[in-house]
């Protein structure tokens, strides 16, 4: 593989790498703020409403406390029912707590109990003479202001709610009565349907202390004091009251099963007085809905990235190994004999220092390579003198061999350096005996007689 594909390789490997740890980081990051966000949105929301709920009880429990104090009744409660007085002061009462009624929203019965428990008016006259006194209300409300759990209501099969108050005379020492007003429970559901800003799946409903649902359900039919929930949510409001010295540990957001097996995100509220535990949940589905969302931008990201990166790697390949690429050609210009050829470039790299070195060593070569034909040159020529000063030398050799006539031949010094076969013949003397002497000395004239 070329080097520029193995670097174009290598660098969308990285980035791949880098893009898919760079991706998984933000995704977390984004996951864990938008379950934040949502968490910390279902806590305003649930505690908003919790706080509305309590507002709602007070105020309706200061209204009962006010008609506790109203003179009026009082005085039935004082007057003989067989003394004159008692039936115009009975319809004084009725009066009363027909316009207190009719006032009050969601009020659907107003009615005052003598100190054993007993009826003696009410808004709707159909109650007068009833007996109570077994009822949570009227016990309840012979202590102080009262407020009885949601219930249905046997005679109206309404789903209620009922506050009671005691009724004491002017000294405030001698126990009158209770009087009691009952509230549709949809006074506190539609507090929970106002626009609850959770979507379409969201919902909010209240528990009551054993587990049951007082409110209605979106998804589910006649649900109130029907329908037990046990949920992790659930559980972690009610430790508020089972366990209430427990430190409540933070409830991080987390997707959790609602009443219908469906995994939601919810936070509670609780209600201390009615001991209620209210929760508000929305569909997982829908609550996560936007990291889908977010997930796929992630992955068209992701694959986007190796599209731009194999090119930006090619490009930064080719800027890489084109000083390499020039180096090349160079070795196989300069291979191919032409030294004079320059790779060299002005890079400050290691591939530009390469270039310059390579260079340098080519001059190197030449000068080298200069060297070396001269001497070539030089012994070529010495072999040729040498040869022919050995071709001249075996021609004398050959001439003096054959030749009649004597060669003397002498250095400057004039002594003999050469004496043929035929000198020795015509002086007499022997090559053994004049080589290296001088001739005049040598020379005797009467060897030659």
């Amino acid at each position: 593989m070329k080097i520029a594909s193995k670097i174009g390789l290598s660098f969308l490997i990285l980035i791949v790498l880098f893009a898919a740890i760079l991706t998984s980081v933000f995704y977390t990051i984004a996951s864990n703020n938008l379950k934040d966000s949502i968490y910390s949105n279902l806590e305003v929301i649930a505690q908003s409403r919790a706080d509305t709920v309590e507002t709602f009880l007070d105020s309706d429990k200061e209204s009962i406390r006010q008609l506790s104090k109203s003179v009026v009744i009082k005085k039935l409660l004082l007057t003989d029912r067989k003394g004159a007085a008692y039936r115009q002061r009975f319809e004084d009462v009725m009066r009363r707590l027909k316009d207190t009624a009719g006032v009050m929203d969601y009020t659907y019965g107003v009615f005052v109990l003598d100190k054993n428990g007993i009826i003696v008016a009410s808004s709707d006259p159909v109650d007068i003479g009833k007996d109570k006194s077994g009822d949570s209300y009227y016990l309840g409300g012979r202590k102080g202001v009262f407020i009885k759990d949601a219930y249905t209501s046997h005679t109206e099969k309404v789903d209620s709610i009922a506050f009671s108050a005691p009724i004491y005379d002017e000294s405030n020492t001698r126990l009158l009565g209770v009087v009691v007003s009952r509230i549709r429970m949809t006074a506190i559901d539609a507090i929970l349907e106002k626009s609850t800003g959770l979507g379409e799946t969201g919902k909010i409903y209240l528990i009551n202390r054993n587990g049951y649902m007082i409110t209605p359900s979106r998804f589910m039919k006649d649900t109130f004091l029907k329908l037990k929930v046990d949920t992790e949510n659930f559980r972690k409001a009610l430790r508020h009251f089972t366990n209430p010295d427990e430190k409540q540990v933070e409830h991080k957001p987390s997707v959790v099963m609602d009443y219908r097996g469906t995994p939601t995100l919810g936070a509670h509220a609780i209600i201390p007085e009615m001991h209620w535990c209210l929760l508000a949940e929305i569909d997982e589905s829908e609550a996560l809905a936007p990291l889908k969302k977010l997930a796929f931008l992630f992955m068209i990201i992701f694959l986007l990235i190796p599209l731009a990166a194999w090119p930006a790697g090619r490009f930064v390949a080719r800027i890489i190994t084109k000083p390499l690429h020039k180096l090349h050609v160079g070795t196989e210009v300069i291979g191919a004999g032409n030294l004079d050829y320059k790779v060299g470039t002005d890079a400050k790299d290691e591939i530009g220092q390469l270039s310059r070195a390579f260079d340098k060593m080519t001059g190197h070569l030449k000068e080298t390579t200069t060297s070396i034909d001269d001497l070539n040159k030089e012994i070529d020529e010495r072999k040729r003198a040498e040869e022919a000063l050995q071709k001249s030398e075996e021609t004398f050799r050959t001439i003096n061999a054959t030749a009649n006539d004597g060669i003397i031949m002498m250095d400057n010094e004039g002594k003999v350096t050469y004496w043929n076969e035929a000198a020795e013949k015509i002086l007499g003397y022997t090559s053994k005996e004049i080589l290296g002497k001088e001739l005049h000395t040598t020379l005797v004239p009467e060897r030659f007689l």
